[in-house]
């Protein structure tokens, strides 16, 4: 691979946007927005003409023809004059992250083609760009004309340099670069009947975009767009881009574009002060307003009223805040007092008589059957837990086997390391490609280098380090006179540029390398991970279903041993609790009161032993469970006997001393707590006097109770249990009074305080909302007011710019004018010179006029046209730049 030198490419004396063009491909994201969604809209329109206006095309955009992110226009075929090197292709932007990128494909380079009456260059014109809603005209006119310089044209006024020019106006060089003086005269020549749909592009003959007398095609004057962001892009920048020339059904020898700001067209606008614009506006000697500054000044005074009405419902807002915070504090106040209530006076009570029911006489019998319910529905949830496992573990086992095999067959795909490499090749980038294309062209001659210098005894690399650059220098160039087109060193001493190329180039190949066969080792490690650990589920799954069945068939063991000998050892349990009930009761000394009070409840617990070793006896294992040991069951022993029987059992409570306790009136005297309107428990108490009750049996056999005056009776296990029962019935009506004062009530008013705080602040918060919605109104209206005055000073502003700049158009056109009248209205036989001496020539062709009296160059056919033409051949033979 040669190296080229743009030096050889480029002519010395002028000026080439080349050397601007980035030759790294810019890695961009190809994902784009619309074209047209932020600043290009639909109907604004891009125009580019040749220098010599052989060719030109229009572009209007819009958002439904974008592809990609790119929009494109295609110029018609063949539409121009003077041969392939003078016909443009087609045009295309893009507007992506606030910046405008521009392909231009067609049969002229950017450095020019054929010669000028200057012997210059004929370069492409200047791109101009008007925004939607006004034609070319217009927009020169007002200002709004915009052109983009990118070109080492010597016939643009563009004299800042390559990018954004605004307040634009355009001139024609049509007849300067021996072409046609006006669009009409080249499309005359060309397209006289208009036939050809996108003879400009996106627009044809008829349009009432721009004035085809005119020839418009660089810029007459201008201001260069400071910032602009102007970049040139070349073939490969634009492809990685996205920027497809398929879509203009293929790409013309030159394909190139550039990009800018978006800003640069659509400048960032903040609103001025009005004070401000009065002085731009003196300064520009353009008149202003003073009604303008009145309308501002009220803008100004709604403002300030809607800020203060939002300052005013904030306030509000934050008071209703307080006030929200104040009842959540009653709330939470109220509610701690009520758990506590429950924590500390209604949950030990009633644990209190929960035990007493499970110490009563046939509570022991109760625990026996429940601990064996209790055990069998342990082993059936053991069971179902242990069969979900064999149930489910299958479907596991034939996923992970899935999973398995494709994990081997994806490591079976994996290439050798030689094919994997290929194939990376085949699809790396162009970056990669060209770098294996350098190591490829450069080898051989490094190569042979290295064989020459071994030859010349240097066949250790200390001999050749140890050698002088003098010595170095001399058998290189030994080597280049012998036909070796390697250089190692340069006349300094340091790397040439060829080894810097070899080794860059040689270990960016290298690393891609390494890089693929990384992940070639990857994928093989992934696949044969997700493959090892596949096989290791498999084997775990399998042993799991293996352990739940034999752990199935162990349970399902306990469970037959239970429900085949589980009633007979409910019955020695309860038999052995019976016995242990009379061997306690014999050895009782019941002359004590503590002996009676635990002979009246051995004989109890006997009885009921008996009456459940009965039931036990006739019926079956699961009845008896259900019955005797479940107490959610409505009709089972514990609620239906243990319940019951605790409110009748007259058995005595013992003090410390063994002896009988006896009630005194503060037995049955409750303190009920009170609160504050804050929920806080004050001082105070109100007490409230339990009504002892006792429970029997009326000659129905129906369980009643009625009022009894206990004070000084003995206490009993009933008394006790229906008194404690009576004080957390008390403490609970206490947390739950939802009567004026009451701990319930206090909670729920603040609650629905604060709901109505937390409700009024957000209506005020609604209020500032809606102010403050009005108030931006009021700034975007003065903003967009602001700007309005802008826009009108500006406007006047312009009008005095444009008219001075115009000047230059009017010059140029009058410049243009005498030079058709010096040699010529334009003819399809005229030829662009492509030499300095047929410029020189076809400068001395003399003036005819045709039969209208115009005046017009000699055809080639004619007399005069021969002697041009034989004096040009004297020149130089005729050729066209490549």
């Amino acid at each position: 691979m040669k190296t080229l030198n743009l030096k050889t490419m480029i002519k010395p004396t002028k000026f080439s946007p080349v050397a601007a063009v980035a030759t790294t491909a810019c890695l961009l994201s190809l994902t784009a927005p619309s074209v047209n969604a932020a600043g290009i809209t639909n109907g604004s329109t891009l125009m580019l003409f040749l220098e010599c206006n052989n060719d030109g095309i229009f572009q209007v955009a819009d958002d439904n023809l974008v592809v990609n992110g790119w929009q494109y226009a295609t110029d018609a075929k063949n539409d121009n004059t003077d041969g392939n090197l003078y016909d443009i292709g087609g045009m295309a932007f893009m507007e992506k992250d606030g910046e405008v990128f521009v392909g231009i494909t067609g049969g002229t380079s950017l450095e020019g083609e054929g010669y000028d009456r200057k012997a210059d260059d004929i370069f492409y014109g200047d791109l101009f760009f008007t925004p939607a809603g006004v034609n070319f005209q217009q927009a020169m006119e007002t200002g709004k004309l915009y052109g983009i310089h990118f070109t080492g044209s010597q016939d643009s006024a563009a004299d800042s340099g390559l990018g954004v020019y605004k307040n634009v106006a355009a001139k024609g060089v049509g007849v300067q670069n021996f072409g046609h003086s006006s669009h009409k005269n080249y499309a005359n020549i060309v397209d006289p009947d208009g036939e050809i749909d996108n003879f400009f592009g996106d627009l044809g003959l008829e349009n009432d975009y721009f004035d085809k007398s005119k020839g418009y095609n660089t810029i007459a004057a201008g201001t260069k767009v400071e910032n602009d962001g102007f970049e040139m892009l070349n073939a490969s920048d634009l492809n990685n881009l996205g920027f497809d020339v398929n879509q203009f059904g293929g790409g013309s020898e030159h394909t190139f574009g550039f990009k800018f700001d978006l800003n640069a067209l659509f400048p960032p606008r903040e609103p001025q002060d009005i004070g401000v614009l009065e002085g731009i506006a003196g300064e520009a000697g353009v008149p202003f307003d003073e009604n303008w500054g009145e309308e501002i000044a009220e803008y100004d005074q709604n403002i300030t009223d809607f800020q203060n009405e939002a300052d005013e419902q904030q306030g509000i807002a934050t008071a209703k805040q307080q006030e929200a915070d104040y009842y959540q504090g009653i709330q939470t106040q109220a509610e701690a007092e009520r758990r506590k209530i429950q924590n500390q006076e209604i949950n030990p009570r009633n644990k209190e008589n929960k035990n007493a029911i499970k110490t009563s006489p046939g509570a022991s019998g109760y625990l026996e059957a429940k601990a064996v319910r209790d055990r069998l529905n342990n082993l059936d949830k053991q069971v179902n837990n242990a069969q979900k496992v064999i149930d489910n573990n299958p479907r596991k086992i034939a996923q992970a086997e899935r999973e398995r095999d494709t994990a081997q067959r994806a490591l079976n795909a994996i290439p050798s390391e030689e094919n994997y490499l290929a194939n990376k090749i085949e699809n790396a980038d162009e970056s990669i490609k060209n770098a294996y294309a350098v190591v490829e062209d450069l080898t051989p001659q490094k190569e042979a280098w290295e064989q020459y210098k071994e030859e010349r005894g240097y066949d250790a690399p200390w001999k050749w380090n140890n050698a002088t650059d003098e010595v170095k220098l001399s058998v290189q160039q030994d080597f280049s006179d012998a036909g070796g087109e390697w250089v190692e060193i340069r006349q300094d001493g340091s790397v040439s540029k060829q080894e810097q190329e070899l080794e860059t180039f040689s270990q960016i190949v290298e690393d891609f390398e390494t890089n693929a066969l990384n992940q070639r080792r990857q994928a093989i490690n992934s696949d044969q991970k997700t493959g090892n650990r596949r096989n290791s589920n498999i084997n775990r799954y399998q042993q799991e279903i293996t352990n739940a069945e034999g752990k199935k068939e162990e349970l399902n063991g306990q469970i037959a041993d239970i429900r085949n000998n589980g009633k007979n050892n409910l019955l020695s349990e309860l038999n052995a609790l019976k016995q242990n009930a009379e061997n306690a009761l014999n050895n009782l000394d019941s002359s004590t009161p503590e002996g009676q009070e635990r002979e009246q409840f051995y004989n109890g617990e006997i009885a009921e032993l008996e009456e459940q070793i009965k039931y036990v006896n006739n019926n079956s294992l699961d009845d008896t469970l259900n019955y005797l040991g479940n107490s959610g069951n409505r009709n089972g022993y514990y609620k239906k006997q243990l319940a019951t029987a605790i409110k009748l059992d007259d058995r005595p409570v013992l003090d410390g001393n063994g002896q009988p306790e006896v009630y005194i009136l503060d037995d049955f005297q409750v303190g009920k707590f009170t609160y504050n309107n804050e929920g806080e428990r004050t001082a105070t108490t109100k007490t409230e006097t339990i009504q002892p009750r006792e429970y029997y049996y009326d000659n129905r056999g129906r369980l009643k109770s009625r009022p009894v005056d206990l004070v000084g009776q003995p206490k009993t296990v009933a008394s006790e249990y229906l008194r404690r029962a009576a004080e957390s019935s008390i403490y609970n009506n206490v947390k739950d009074d939802n009567s004026e004062g009451g701990l319930k009530k206090i909670s729920n008013d603040a609650k629905t305080a604060k709901k109505n705080a937390l409700s009024e602040k957000q209506a005020a918060l609604n209020a500032k909302k809606v102010a403050l919605a009005e108030k931006e109104k009021q700034i975007k209206a003065k903003n967009e007011r602001l700007l309005t005055i802008e826009d009108a000073i500006v406007a006047e502003q312009n009008q005095i710019i444009m008219a001075q700049r115009l000047k230059e158009t009017e010059k140029a056109e009058a410049q243009e004018q005498a030079l058709e009248e010096q040699y010529g209205v334009r003819t399809e036989n005229n030829i662009i010179p492509t030499t300095p001496e047929e410029v020189e020539v076809l400068n001395r062709i003399p003036q005819v006029e045709d039969d209208e009296n115009r005046v017009m160059t000699p055809e080639p056919g004619s007399i005069a046209g021969l002697l041009a033409v034989g004096l040009a051949l004297v020149g130089g033979k005729f050729r066209k730049k490549s």
